[in-house]
């Protein structure tokens, strides 16, 4: 995708408005970081020979990447004819997003765990420890769903997933699919959850998948699409649920306060 600098381009279009993130959640000093940003990272791009704002990969001409020249018939990474054609080269924008990428992430996970540690510490051994918010206290007029109804879930989700990568020739072992894959998740879907609940932003975790998998299974191009997919959609898919169930809670709410309610 090309672009032009897009330096504070000026909508009252919603659409365009709502794009990058919906403004009414969001802070707005978070929006506000989000905007000089996007514009120190524009007018860098003006600095560089190639295209400002692009997700592409080019080689040393300029050209498009290449990539069926670096690898064998199996999609596997030649270093040797990676050196004989070509580094590959992103835009400066590109690049951005990725420092920047790896340095939230570790940003969130550090701060979670230093300032929110405790927390969820007494969260984990007790659940309403630290008192419930008005909408919780709602929920307890229905039926918890159990427990063993999420582990028999994720049993089958983690049987399936173990048969995928043994069955098909994907070069991922099933350790690396049970402890890499669905370890980061559970690692990780604490700080993001945080993130979110308190920023209405999240992180895109599927950078450091793609670290992970690059020096777990270097050269195997099949093995890091794996994790990087299973990785990343797991947590992804963790916090839709999550925001899914919040979003019940809160029209619960509405329902109660409903001048049309039963009750």
């Amino acid at each position: 995708m090309n672009s032009g600098l897009g330096l504070l381009p000026i909508s009252l279009d919603w659409t365009e408005i709502n794009y990058a993130g919906f403004p009414l959640t969001t802070p707005f000093y978070i929006t506000l970081h989000l905007i000089l940003a996007g514009l120190r990272g524009s007018i860098s791009n003006l600095l560089t020979s190639l295209p400002l704002l692009s997700s592409n990969t080019f080689d040393n001409t300029g050209q498009s990447y290449n990539i069926t020249k670096v690898v064998d018939a199996n999609l596997n990474f030649v270093e040797s004819k990676y050196q004989a054609y070509s580094p590959m080269y992103i835009s400066l924008g590109y690049a951005l997003t990725y420092g920047l990428g790896f340095a939230a992430v570790t940003a969130v996970i550090v701060h979670t765990y230093l300032y929110n540690g405790r927390e969820i510490w007494a969260k984990f051994k007790n659940s309403r420890a630290g008192g419930e918010d008005i909408h919780r206290r709602l929920m307890h007029a229905y039926n918890d769903v159990p427990d063993w109804w999420y582990g028999i879930l994720t049993v089958i989700v983690l049987g399936l997933g173990v048969l995928t990568v043994r069955y098909w020739d994907t070069e991922l072992p099933v350790w690396g699919f049970l402890v890499v894959c669905f370890g980061m998740g559970v690692v990780l879907i604490l700080p993001e959850g945080i993130l979110q609940g308190t920023t209405n932003q999240r992180v895109f975790l599927n950078i450091i998948t793609e670290l992970i998998a690059g020096y777990a299974y270097p050269g195997s191009a099949i093995a890091n699409t794996m994790v990087k997919c299973y990785g990343y959609n797991s947590i992804k898919h963790a916090m839709d649920f999550a925001q899914d169930l919040k979003m019940g809670q809160y029209m619960v709410r509405v329902y109660v306060n409903h001048p049309l309610s039963p009750d």
